[in-house]
C-alpha cells in the first residue's frame, strides 16, 4: 500500500512539476523541430535539437547570428519552389481590421473563434487553448517554456468578451518563465481548438530569405470539414496579416 502511494505522488508530481531535464529529452525525441527560409532559387534549412531550444531561443540565436552545434544548418539547397506558399486562399486568411486596443493576434483569434468556429461546429460551449511562450527577453536558458493554457468560450459571449478572455489568459503567463511540463500535453487533449503563432519567425527575414512553411492547403469545403471534428491546432502566420498555415490533428 505504501508503494502504491508513494508510485502515485511520483506519477502526480512528473506531471504537474515535471523536472525540466526529463521534459527536454521527451521533447528531443519525440517532436521534430525544423524551419527552412527561402529565396527565389534556394533555401537554408534548420535542423533544431528541441530538447535545447524553443521557438523563442531559437528566434534570439536566429536574430542575433548565434550559432551552435546544437544547430544544424544546411545552406543553398536550389530548386525550391517558392510559389507553393505564395498562393494562400482567402478562407484561410485572417485579414481583421484591429479590434480596439487589443493585438492583431488577439483580434484575429476572437473574430474567427466567434464568426467561424462556432458557426461550423455544433458546439455551444468551446474550449480554446492558446500555445504561449513563457520565456522573458533576460531568459537565454536552453530547454522549453512553452505551454499550453484554455479558456472557456461562450457562443453568447460578445466580441468584446472573447477579446477580453484571449487577452488575460495570455497576459497571466508571459514572461513567467514557466517551462513545459507532461500537464502540457493533458490541455492539448482537452481543447477543442488551439491557436499556435509562428508569427516570429515568419518576420524574420534571413539574409534576403524568408519563412517558409509547406503546407497543402484545402479547399474550403474540406476546411470546414476540418473545423466541424474540432481537435485541432490551428497554426497561424504572418506576412502583413495573419493567415492560417494548417489546421492539424492536435495529437
Amino acid at each position: 500500500m505504501k508503494i502504491y502511494i508513494i508510485f502515485t505522488i511520483l506519477i502526480i508530481y512528473n506531471i504537474f512539476y515535471t523536472p525540466k531535464m526529463l521534459i527536454n529529452c521527451v521533447i528531443k525525441n519525440v517532436i521534430k523541430f525544423d524551419i527552412k527560409y527561402i529565396n527565389s532559387d534556394s533555401f537554408i534549412y534548420y535542423d533544431i535539437n528541441h530538447g535545447y531550444f524553443d521557438g523563442e531561443l531559437f528566434n534570439y540565436y536566429l536574430k542575433n547570428n548565434i550559432f551552435s552545434k546544437k544547430l544544424k544548418i544546411t545552406e543553398n539547397i536550389n530548386n525550391m519552389n517558392k510559389n507553393y506558399i505564395l498562393d494562400i486562399p482567402k478562407h484561410y486568411i485572417l485579414n481583421y481590421s484591429r479590434y480596439k486596443n487589443f493585438s492583431q493576434f488577439v483580434t484575429c483569434i476572437s473574430f474567427f473563434t466567434k464568426y467561424v468556429l462556432f458557426k461550423y461546429t455544433t458546439k455551444s460551449i468551446l474550449k480554446i487553448g492558446i500555445v504561449i511562450n513563457t520565456r522573458s527577453k533576460e531568459n537565454l536558458e536552453f530547454g522549453n517554456f512553452e505551454i499550453c493554457k484554455n479558456v472557456i468560450i461562450n457562443e453568447e459571449d460578445s466580441m468584446n468578451n472573447i477579446a477580453i478572455k484571449f487577452q488575460k489568459l495570455i497576459k497571466k503567463y508571459k514572461n513567467k518563465n514557466i517551462h513545459t511540463r507532461f500537464s502540457t500535453g493533458i490541455s492539448y487533449l482537452s481543447t477543442d481548438f488551439i491557436f499556435n503563432s509562428h508569427r516570429d519567425f515568419s518576420q524574420i527575414e534571413k539574409y534576403g530569405y524568408s519563412f517558409y512553411y509547406e503546407n497543402k492547403y484545402e479547399s474550403k469545403d474540406e476546411f470546414i470539414k476540418m473545423i466541424k471534428d474540432c481537435n485541432k491546432m490551428i497554426v497561424l502566420n504572418y506576412k502583413d496579416y495573419y493567415y492560417i498555415n494548417c489546421v492539424k490533428n492536435i495529437m
